[in-house]
């Protein structure tokens, strides 16, 4: 991985509004922790609204599976607003709205060559989410709780195998699905 962002909790809320909100596409009606609803399909969420998207977990049978894939259709959200022919071509504006709210390895220069790229040739993206499948096994240890019992996904060798497969045609040009 050549580049990484970092954001937190405040982070989440901060950019999305500074955003205006983003579009996301719920796969199923619920009701997350603080009490917001959210419809299956397309839901318009403020940054408040998607930190609660993105956390929940207590209201899924699949419980933290289902929010790692929420937290990736925030970030998908996230992607596809800020690249949006509103935002991109007012970027530096955004940019500054949510200065230090994100860390990231990418120079500033780097950015804005990205940024200048994508409004060059407004083209689309296609984002692809991957995620590993396994079985729930529950297990005392752990770095920060070594005598308690805690939840681990064992991951499934053939779900390990297929991401690989991503990441390697990824790397190499060719299409993930």
């Amino acid at each position: 991985i050549n580049y990484y962002g970092r954001v937190n909790f405040t982070s989440v809320i901060e950019i999305v509004d500074a955003l205006g909100g983003i579009n996301i596409d719920s796969t199923v009606a619920f009701t997350g922790y603080d009490g917001t609803s959210f419809k299956k399909g397309t839901n318009h969420i403020t940054g408040k609204q998607a930190l609660e998207f993105s956390r929940e977990r207590h209201a899924f049978g699949g419980g933290d599976n289902e929010r790692v894939h929420n937290q990736q259709v925030v970030m998908a959200g996230m992607i596809k607003k800020m690249i949006s022919p509103s935002i991109i071509t007012n970027y530096s504006s955004v940019l500054s709205s949510i200065n230090g709210s994100f860390e990231t390895n990418m120079e500033s220069g780097d950015i804005t060559g990205l940024l200048q790229m994508q409004i060059s040739d407004m083209a689309s993206w296609t984002i692809v989410q991957k995620q590993l499948t396994g079985t729930g096994k529950t297990m005392t240890g752990g770095a920060y709780m070594p005598n308690n019992k805690l939840y681990y996904m064992i991951p499934n060798e053939a779900s390990v195998a297929e991401n690989k497969q991503a990441i390697q045609n990824v790397l190499a040009g060719k299409p993930v699905s």
